[in-house]
Parts: structure tokens; C-alpha cells; sequence
């Protein structure tokens, strides 16, 4: 098995003796498809699995990183490689936060785990929006994103509850741990977008009732924008001054919700413009 891509200024290359799943874990990262080109990395990554009876030992750059099962090495090789992505562009604000664009006016959907980032983007993808992450926003310029196309992970029975939030045409790769990833570059990288430039911010509060869109002040921006930030590789002056630099150039709201699909298309009309 030999798996290559590039990320940003940097390569991975994956390689082991585990062919059987060499097909699934290319098809999660298909977004990051271009060949590396040796002239232009300067950062390089050998993930190294070595599958022994029931055991998968994945190293990085020889070192052993850890022991799965081979039900777990394919969700374990994607969080691996999701972390590796972060690290070669710790350069770039990142934030814990789902970023998509419409018609080119990109908005983000921040909030804390369980919040329905994933949720409300997989709404979104639905009503005609681009993806450019549902987790890990990287910010390249003051309100400029680029896309980070890891798959979405759903556990099996957040489908089960909701199986028509999924596009027909994406692939639907379940593994035996009970993640379902799906990949959204895929088909024809039709779902993904390489960048946008993000415009509104809309922070999560799930609760029961209708749908509420409050208009926040930038202290109360910067105050619930700041925990989302998660790239310790900044200065801290570097990585504040990046945050204001965002919050500036951007409207945003606190959408409260219960329908999910009421929310998401509430978002797209201020998008929009509508009224």
C-alpha cells in the first residue's frame, strides 16, 4: 500500500502491508489529491502501519505512535492524519468551527461538540452550499479560508436517526468501530470548495423553541470566538490580533434552534440578503 498528497507547503505518504483497506483510506483523502511535487515541500510525513495478526502498529517518521485493531485503523489512521494537516499549517489561524460558501460568501458555524455543526452543514450542503470543513476552519488571511477536507465522522446511529441528511450520490464508508465517514470531496469534488472568503458568523445555541438570530457585539465575538481558536503554534499577540482581525470583517449572530432545517435555511436568507 503507498498513499500520497500534498498539504499546503507539505506531503504525506502513507505505506504498509495493509492492502485490504488501502482503498478505503485513499478515498478519504481524495481532497487532498495532488501528487506532492518534491520542489515545493518543506514539511514531509511517513505514516508507516504495520499490520501483525490483531494488532496495527501505525508509526510517523519511524517512531510508534500507537497499537489498534484493524475495526479501528481506518478511524484511527484519519485522526492521525487530521492532526498531521493542523501541524503543517500551524502557521494559519485555526478554529474549531465548520466553514461553507454560498455563491462565494463564505460563514462558519461555531459552537462546542454537540452543538450541530455537522448537522446544520450537512443541512446546508443540501439548500446548494459548498463545504469547506465541518471542524477545523484555517484562516490564511483576515477573513480568507482555505479549505480542510477531512471526512465527516458521523457514529452509526446518528444516521440511523437522521439518514436523510446524507447527499445521494456521497459515499457512505462505514467502518467496524460504528464511524461512518464520508468523504465530500467525492463525487467529482462536487460538494467542496477550495476557499472562501467568510462573511457572517453564526455561533450554535440548540434549544428548544424557534429560531432567533441576535446580532452580537464584537466584545461578544472576540469573548466566544477566542475558546474556538485551537492552534497553540501562534503568539498569543499573533493569535489575538489574528481573531480581531476576523471579527472585524465580519457580521455575527447567535442563532438559537430545535429544527435543524429551519435554522440552515434562516442562515442562507441572511446570507443571501433575502428581505
Amino acid at each position: 500500500m503507498r498513499i500520497s498528497f500534498s498539504i499546503g507547503s507539505g506531503s504525506v505518504v502513507i505505506t504498509g502491508n495493509t492492502d485490504h483497506y488501502s482503498p478505503m483510506l485513499a478515498s478519504l483523502f481524495d481532497a487532498w489529491n495532488r501528487e506532492p511535487d518534491d520542489s515545493e515541500q518543506h514539511d514531509s510525513c511517513q505514516v508507516t502501519i504495520h499490520k501483525e495478526g490483531d494488532i496495527c502498529r501505525i508509526q510517523i517518521s519511524g517512531q510508534d505512535i500507537l497499537e489498534v485493531s484493524p475495526e479501528s485503523l481506518v478511524s484511527a489512521v484519519e485522526l492521525i492524519i487530521t492532526n498531521v494537516a493542523r501541524d503543517i499549517l500551524k502557521s494559519h489561524l485555526q478554529l474549531h468551527a465548520a466553514t461553507l460558501d454560498l455563491n462565494g460568501a463564505g460563514f462558519m458555524f461555531a459552537g462546542p461538540h454537540g452543538s450541530g455543526k455537522t448537522t446544520l452543514t450537512l443541512t446546508a450542503l443540501s439548500r446548494g452550499c459548498k463545504v469547506l470543513s465541518d471542524e477545523v476552519t484555517v484562516l490564511v488571511d483576515t477573513n480568507r479560508a482555505i479549505g480542510f477536507p477531512r471526512p465527516f465522522r458521523l457514529r452509526s446511529g446518528t444516521l440511523a436517526i437522521k439518514p436523510s441528511l446524507i447527499p445521494k450520490k456521497l459515499p457512505q464508508l462505514s467502518t467496524p468501530d460504528g464511524i461512518m465517514h464520508l468523504p465530500f470531496s467525492m463525487p467529482e469534488r462536487g460538494l467542496y470548495k477550495d476557499e472562501t472568503r467568510i462573511s457572517h458568523i453564526f455561533f450554535l445555541n440548540r434549544k428548544p423553541g424557534p429560531v432567533t438570530l441576535e446580532p452580537l457585539t464584537e466584545r461578544d465575538v472576540f469573548e466566544r470566538l477566542l475558546p474556538q481558536g485551537f492552534n497553540t503554534y501562534l503568539r498569543p499577540d499573533e493569535f489575538i490580533d489574528r481573531q480581531l482581525g476576523l471579527v472585524h470583517r465580519t457580521e455575527s449572530y447567535e442563532i438559537s434552534y430545535e429544527d435543524h432545517r429551519a435554522a440552515t435555511d434562516a442562515v442562507i436568507a441572511l446570507v443571501r440578503g433575502d428581505g
